[in-house]
């Protein structure tokens, strides 16, 4: 029997670009990935459960069904942009506007605290969304 070829592809991408992504295939850690970087793995033909982590955020595990002589093809990364970088930002930058232009001190404080409750929302209550696996339009071959 002939095994299935598993290649991981990881965007590459400014957000994390230092970050190692953890694979893992049928609930065990098989390679960390880097920013930009491809992995290709022989696995054993079957029903196989694969699914990514970095920290406390993970995908959703996905079953894949691994077929002899056949390349199966997963693209992966982290689903926050650097435009909602820019965004988390703007509203300490309108605090900090509002508070120059109107010598308030509260503004920037008000900005402040609306960043980190979006930030928080996306990292801790989004944290299943903050990576992706998909697997690509070309596999299996």
């Amino acid at each position: 029997m002939t095994n299935t070829k598993l290649i991981i592809n990881r965007d590459n991408q400014i957000l994390n670009i230092f970050r190692n992504i953890e694979i893992y295939l049928d609930h065990k850690k098989i390679d960390t990935i880097s920013n930009g970087e491809q992995k290709i793995f022989e696995i054993e033909p079957g029903e196989r459960i694969i699914y990514i982590k970095m920290d406390w955020c993970q995908t959703m595990p996905i079953s894949i069904n691994a077929i002899p002589n056949r390349e199966m093809v997963f693209n992966i990364g982290c689903t926050v942009k650097i435009l909602t970088i820019i965004l988390l930002i703007f509203p300490i930058l309108l605090g900090a506007i509002i508070d120059i232009i109107f010598r308030l001190k509260y503004p920037i404080y008000i900005g402040i605290v609306i960043t980190t409750i979006i930030a928080f929302y996306i990292v801790v209550i989004k944290s299943k969304n903050f990576l992706y696996i998909k697997q690509s339009l070309d596999g299996p071959r």
